[in-house]
């Protein structure tokens, strides 16, 4: 029996990228119910993401940040979508749903980077004329990008940079089981034959789908529980069969 629970902690949007600094270590124990586990914090400093352009290498400006994503495969890199030369203002969604398409077009710059964490080089950059509003990215257990886009009201799949999946209609806002509302953020369970979707800022919502992407439950609260309010990020941990959402505006 699944299980819907919330993380009592706010979060918040992303604003710049950190990574380790891999100096000034601090050993540390955490006593678990079990047993003790050792691990070391590290001090934070901003990651300058670098560009390189044949043989000389220049300061990245990343826009506005929606999501990260670390790798399954190679622990040294990092996946970021953002917004390029895209703002999210008050003109967006003039009508708090609907993206104004005839004000903004599709982004023409790369909005997917993949990032050495260690030296923050662009080993990688593509996702130029596809995207409206970047959100929300999430990285499955095969490496397959899973990306929100609130202008567009859509969730989609890639696999080496190949969309395969789609989920949503695009511009085209909605509460039923083939349409969302500006989703925030997706996750995947580790065989991928489940997809969680935290619809979002309009809808308030959680859809659960298979892989194939056909609708399988949604997930609200209760009359006698306080209602969703921005479920804004979402989390699986499968060995507790929980599926944990952070509802941003009611601080939980």
């Amino acid at each position: 029996m699944e299980r819907l629970t919330f993380l009592l902690v706010l979060v918040s949007f992303v604003v710049n990228v950190n990574a380790r600094a891999f100096e000034n270590t601090i050993s540390a124990d955490v006593e678990s119910d079990e047993n003790v586990v050792s691990y070391q914090v590290l001090s934070n400093k901003p990651l300058s993401i670098v560009s390189t352009d044949d043989d000389s290498q220049h300061e990245y400006k990343l826009g506005q940040v929606g999501g990260l994503g670390a790798s399954v495969k190679n622990p040294n890199r990092l996946f970021v979508f953002h917004r390029a030369s895209r703002e999210w203002n008050q003109e967006s969604f003039p009508d708090g749903r609907n993206f104004d398409t005839t004000k903004f077009g599709v982004i023409p710059e790369n909005t997917i980077l993949t990032v050495n964490t260690r030296t923050g080089r662009i080993i990688e950059q593509w996702g130029n004329n596809t995207f409206y509003m970047p959100h929300g990215l999430a990285v499955d257990s095969e490496e397959n990008l899973w990306l929100t886009d609130v202008g567009m009201h859509q969730v989609f799949k890639y696999s080496n940079g190949e969309r395969v999946l789609t989920l949503g209609e695009s511009f085209v806002p909605g509460n039923d089981e083939s349409h969302f509302c500006k989703p925030t953020d997706v996750v995947v369970s580790n065989d991928g034959s489940k997809i969680y979707v935290a619809d979002g800022y309009c809808n308030a919502r959680i859809v659960k789908f298979d892989s194939k992407g056909k609708f399988v439950k949604e997930y609200s609260m209760s009359e006698d529980e306080q209602p969703l309010v921005i479920p804004h990020s979402i989390v699986l941990i499968e060995a507790l069969d929980l599926v944990c959402v952070a509802d941003r505006e009611n601080g939980r």
